[in-house]
């Protein structure tokens, strides 16, 4: 029993180093590019509009 014990930690401890690195790989190619950096990851910048900060506009 022990034997076969050791190998199921093997094969998990494998396992899991193939998915953390393609989770790794996967975070790096959905960066997203911006023309100032401004947006942070995962984010797309919005322009500011300057009619929702007038006096009297609705939400």
């Amino acid at each position: 029993m022990t034997s076969v014990g050791r190998w199921e930690v093997w094969i998990a401890v494998v396992f899991w180093a193939v998915v953390f690195a393609a989770m790794v790989a996967a975070r790096l190619r959905a960066r997203p590019t911006t023309a100032h950096g401004s947006a942070g990851a995962g984010q797309t910048a919005r322009p500011q509009s300057k009619a929702s900060t007038a006096t009297g506009a609705l939400p």
